[in-house]
């Protein structure tokens, strides 16, 4: 038997249970030199240490001669470090899983369904229908969207780090390059239906009235407030235009055309605008102000 006694006390003072126990405490030493986001680099260095204690043990196993009683104690005793070995090598996998590495995710408990389906498909046991029946369980744009930059953090923090084997790594890659597209698949479909309440929201967005109101926000509480507060159209129209203007919610436009968009978009009726047609102009500021007007807008336009 030719074994290294010292290398071999080492090797079985490196038990599972001390290991993991020991992990963390590490990692923060690690975490402390390389950085917050350095344990990928640190599993790194885990996986080299582990191997070339494994392959210490395998290389004394093959040199034991188990026919008297003390090779056989230490044949026994490297089996268990053997198992060991394997066992924390199990425990770094668990500590690659991709979730590990985004943070949104770690943070926020109601996205246990993504935890859980990352989950399988690190370990390969989704097919191609099991990531449609996920995908297709979503129909909000936002959700599927935020799935995405899920996968593209998985891609970065993952893939590039080089952690896993080859195989491995090219199993998930073709897993994950085939859920992309039918994630990105999915948000088209979902872009191009009538029933997408997202969509409607984007498309309303893009097509508020550019010329008039600064930005969608504000055309938002002008639509509010005529709802609420038009009653004497002519003053309170007067008082709305001019105190957009003051504080900069809409752009500068003359009377005439506003009043005459406001009769094409049905804010005022064909009577009114008749009414404003003799005026040609709405009061100022001053004029058409009230305390209950000022008031009014306050509370939906600075709420």
């Amino acid at each position: 038997m030719a074994i290294n006694l010292y290398d071999f006390h080492d090797i079985i003072r490196e038990t599972y249970n001390e290991y993991v126990s020991r992990y963390e405490i590490d990692l923060v030493d690690f975490k402390n030199e390389y950085g917050t986001d350095s344990e990928p680099k640190f599993i790194e260095y885990q996986r080299i240490y582990l191997g070339k204690m494994r392959d210490y043990i395998i290389e004394n196993l093959s040199k034991i001669d188990n026919e008297d009683l003390d090779s056989q104690f230490y044949h026994d005793k490297l089996q268990e470090a053997l198992s060991d070995n394997k066992k924390m090598f199990q425990f770094l996998n668990v500590r690659l899983n991709p979730m590990n590495y985004i943070q949104e995710q770690k943070e926020n408990s109601s996205k246990d369904e993504y935890l859980e389906f990352f989950e399988n498909l690190n370990n390969n046991m989704i097919t191609e229908s099991g990531m449609i029946k996920f995908i297709k369980s979503h129909e909000s744009i936002l959700e599927l969207e935020t799935l995405i930059k899920d996968i593209e953090a998985f891609d970065k923090n993952y893939y590039a780090e080089n952690l896993v084997y080859n195989l491995n790594k090219r199993d998930l890659s073709e897993s994950f390059t085939t859920f992309k597209e039918l994630v990105l698949s999915k948000i088209d479909e979902l872009k191009n239906s009538r029933l997408s309440t997202d969509l409607k929201a984007v498309v309303s967005k893009d097509k508020f009235p550019h010329n008039i109101f600064r930005d969608y926000n504000s055309f938002l509480k002008f639509k509010t407030y005529t709802k609420r507060h038009i009653i004497s159209f002519y003053k309170d129209f007067s008082y709305l235009k001019k105190r957009m203007e003051k504080e900069n919610f809409i752009m500068r436009i003359t009377d005439p055309k506003f009043a005459s968009w406001l009769l094409e978009k049905n804010y005022i009726s064909l009577n009114d605008y008749d009414i404003f047609l003799k005026k040609d102009k709405f009061e100022s500021l001053d004029k058409a102000r009230s305390e209950q007007r000022e008031n009014n807008f306050n509370n939906i336009f600075f709420d």
